[in-house]
């Protein structure tokens, strides 16, 4: 990650904390997935590098993972998917797995999960005009952050690519 963008992220992380100004934690949000974003493959089955299992991945607060959690539920598709995307990065360094995260992200996961389900069985105008790929879309990355969530160390990668 290039010092510039590590700066801006620490710069905006600093403002949310001392502030706890949802509108920071917003931009260090969108901040923090367009930097790390290029490392999430919904394409590939195979195992991440050992390069890339999080070693630039910082740990964030359980309080913090709370008031994330919140606007999983309560934001539109799109700040759906930009949180899912954060929770899949933020779950590769293992210390975050480790502190519970499995207990207070699973149920609401899941809970998306089948909203997002039940939208795409649905007929076309309850998914809403044009949404079926965004939908799709958040389902494949709430699967992915649960394989984060389950499996951590990628064992059932691993052997499923020999």
């Amino acid at each position: 990650m290039a010092m510039a963008a590590s700066e801006r992220l620490y710069e905006l992380w600093v403002l949310y904390y001392t502030q706890k100004d949802l509108g920071y934690l917003q931009q260090w949000l969108k901040a923090f997935v367009s930097t790390f974003e290029k490392s999430i493959s919904l394409s590939s089955l195979e195992p991440r590098r050992p390069e890339e299992a999080g070693a630039e991945v910082p740990r964030l607060p359980l309080d913090t993972l709370h008031v994330l959690v919140e606007q999983l539920e309560e934001g539109g598709l799109e700040q759906t998917l930009l949180l899912l995307k954060l929770f899949i990065v933020l779950c590769r360094n293992l210390e975050n797995v480790e502190a519970g995260w499995g207990r207070v992200l699973v149920p609401h996961v899941l809970a998306l999960l089948t909203r997002l389900v039940a939208k795409l069985k649905g007929p076309p105008a309850l998914q809403g005009e044009g949404q079926g790929p965004k939908l799709e879309d958040a389902a494949l990355h709430a699967l992915l952050l649960c394989e984060g969530l389950f499996d951590p160390y990628q064992i059932w990668r691993r052997q499923h690519s020999g």
